[in-house]
């Protein structure tokens, strides 16, 4: 899931160009894009920790996945700079509640010196993501387009099911 979502939040680094060309604008509100849903990231730290205590980390896994991927979905559909932020902020949110719901289920699956070695290979899952985002997905761009590419973004998501049926 944390893949999926590393992947999803850096998507926009390999497409600056056609977003560029797709929503008619220039460097500075490609960055607005970026930061928006960093800080949208940001803000929902605590919302999302909260409903992480209060409906468990399957739950807010579920939430993270289904959201990011409707944002995925409203990016590859619109053409205007407005849903496009509007997108992207959505991201953010869903993005929020994936890590701390990984190193939750972390905290439930494993004890002792594992939790901080999984904490890593989580975090390395991350950094692998961003290698897909960097080929595979700049590929699938250039290949077939916006709209294609951020569809496949939205549809190809975390299977939330197999998170642990012990959660909470």
């Amino acid at each position: 899931a944390y893949a999926v979502t590393i992947v999803q939040r850096t998507s926009m680094s390999v497409s600056g160009l056609f977003a560029v060309e797709r929503f008619g604008v220039g460097p500075s509100m490609l960055s607005v894009f970026v930061f928006l849903q960093l800080l949208i990231y940001a803000l929902c730290q605590v919302p999302v920790g909260l409903a992480l205590d209060r409906f468990g980390a399957r739950a807010v896994l579920t939430f993270g996945a289904l959201i990011s991927a409707l944002g995925q979905f409203l990016l590859a559909h619109t053409d205007q700079v407005g849903f496009a932020l509007l997108a992207r902020g959505v991201i953010g949110l869903g993005d929020a509640a994936t890590f701390i719901s990984a190193i939750r289920l972390i905290n439930f699956w494993f004890t002792g010196p594992r939790i901080p070695m999984m904490t890593q290979f989580v975090h390395m899952m991350g950094v692998t993501a961003q290698i897909i985002t960097a080929l595979p997905f700049a590929a699938t761009l250039v290949a077939h387009g916006w709209t294609y590419s951020y569809t496949l973004l939205a549809v190809v998501g975390p299977d939330p099911d197999e998170a642990h049926t012990t959660s909470r």
